[in-house]
């Protein structure tokens, strides 16, 4: 199995596990219990062997900006992890364990957590195909000695395509956090999110072709004075295409989502953290797309000296607008719980 992995976390490397020896070693028999536990059909880690994870040993981390964990699952062990301006968002299982965790300032960016735990949201729809546009009319026949010939009207456009739906959001990762004795810089306490995936937003209705030109009139000439021929009239411009209904957006995930355990070192440092659940929001309803323009009018033929000029078409109509796509369903909330070591 080749590793299709890059770290993502600083001192960061990626471990294979091979056998079940591997997991206990990087994993610990409870992490393992529990992605056992969120696995489907009574399947077990060891059957999915080999899998890759990003392991870090010791030392301190500073957190000063926005991360996303978003690659293989992470097993983080610091001394010390201190948030200064920053967050970590992870869609990706995560055991981290600090023995001291600090919160110098929130992020700006994300100012109402430290760290988010979130199922990956849902693919946006792809936007429908734009209809093609009409054909043009021909253009009336020229006549000598005659009137000349009505131009065709043009073809109406075509429809543009539905909006694709959006996808729908991933569950909640297996996550453990320990986060050790926490200090506070200042009034804020230090938070964590947990979520289900959010759905993607429907993909934009695809716009109409534009109707087709009418066909110019033809133009009638004379062979003799006494002769009074008018031109033909011009055909009328084809109807827009209608644009298509916007795309359905993805739900919230609804099932599977992992339960997230938190863990401080006393009753004191409890009262220092602050944890939540959400659930992921339903996806946005794609955008109708826009009606093709009307085709242009022909121009009426030209009339011998003592004719007329043929009348002009008529300018094809604007196609209708595509309706909005409907909002995807909200997910469930998951469970998080924290506890005190002592």
């Amino acid at each position: 199995m080749q590793n299709e992995f890059l770290p993502e976390v600083t001192g960061g490397q990626i471990v294979q596990l091979s056998t079940e020896q591997d997991c206990l070693k990087y994993l610990g028999i409870e992490y393992l219990k529990q992605i056992t536990n969120n696995l489907p059909h009574g399947q077990k880690v060891q059957d999915l062997l080999p899998i890759f994870i990003e392991y870090v040993d010791g030392g301190d981390i500073s957190i000063t900006t926005d991360v996303i964990y978003s690659g293989a699952s992470k097993i983080l062990n610091y001394s010390t992890i201190t948030f200064d301006g920053g967050s970590i968002t992870s869609y990706v299982g995560l055991t981290l364990t600090a023995q001291n965790s600090e919160l110098i300032a929130p992020s700006k960016a994300n100012p109402g957590y430290q760290i988010l735990i979130a199922g990956a949201p849902g693919a946006p729809g792809a936007t429908g195909a734009s209809g093609n546009s009409g054909v043009n009319g021909h253009a009336g026949q020229s006549n000598s000695g005659a009137p000349g010939g009505d131009g065709d009207p043009g073809k109406s456009g075509n429809d543009g395509s539905n909006g694709y739906v959006g996808g729908n959001g991933m569950a909640t990762p297996v996550s453990v956090i320990n986060l050790g004795a926490i200090t506070l810089a200042g009034d804020d306490s230090l938070s964590i999110l947990v979520q289900s995936g959010a759905g993607g937003n429907g993909g934009n209705g695809g716009i109409g072709g534009d109707g087709g030109a009418g066909g110019d009139g033809g133009k009638a000439s004379s062979t003799n004075c006494s002769q009074h021929y008018n031109g033909g009239s011009g055909g009328d411009g084809g109807q827009g295409g209608a644009g298509g209904v916007g795309g359905i957006g993805g739900n919230g995930c609804t099932s599977g989502n992992s339960a997230v355990s938190i863990t401080v070192s006393t009753s004191e440092d409890l009262d220092r953290l602050s944890y939540s659940a959400a659930a992921g929001k339903g996806g946005l309803p794609g955008v109708g797309g826009a009606g093709g323009a009307g085709g242009s009018a022909g121009n009426g033929g030209s009339g011998t000296k003592h004719g007329n000029y043929g009348t002009n078409g008529n300018a094809g109509g604007l196609g209708t607008a595509g309706d909005e796509g409907n909002s995807g369903g909200n997910g469930s909330i998951p469970s998080v719980t924290a506890i005190a070591n002592t």
